[in-house]
């Protein structure tokens, strides 16, 4: 996959999440989202001289988590005790997210390309495909 068609996925998924944009007067998509370009931009002030430039934006890159986050969710719906001490807070709102609105989040998520998904990785320049194999 090229950076274009990374992009696109990435937009695919966050798109998807639109169910809990507005949900009990609350935008939790963007809650998220606002959490992970905090974190993000935090990474990349923290290690300035690791990498001067990266191959997403902060934003894209953001996106990627919430969406990466979400499909935990799906994956792995209850919340242990211990999980609030090691996951990050968009992970939480992701899983309480998917919680409540579950059922209607997993027929959004019907045709979303998981597998390609699954093979992006996040890497200290940005989003990268890896898959074995070749594509």
């Amino acid at each position: 996959m090229n950076k274009t068609q990374i992009k696109k996925l990435i937009e695919d998924g966050f798109d998807r999440m639109y169910l809990i944009s507005n949900k009990h007067w609350r935008d939790y998509r963007q809650e998220m989202l606002n959490i992970e370009i905090k974190a993000e931009r935090d990474h990349r002030a923290n290690n300035p001289y690791d990498r001067p430039t990266y191959e997403n934006s902060a934003t894209l890159s953001a996106k990627y988590f919430c969406v990466k986050f979400m499909l935990n969710a799906f994956a792995n719906p209850k919340i242990k005790p211990s999980d609030v001490l090691y996951s990050r807070q968009a992970s939480l709102i992701a899983k309480g997210c998917f919680d409540l609105w579950g059922d209607e989040m997993l027929k959004d998520f019907v045709g979303f390309d998981s597998d390609k998904f699954y093979h992006l990785d996040y890497e200290q320049g940005g989003i990268v495909y890896n898959f074995k194999g070749g594509d």
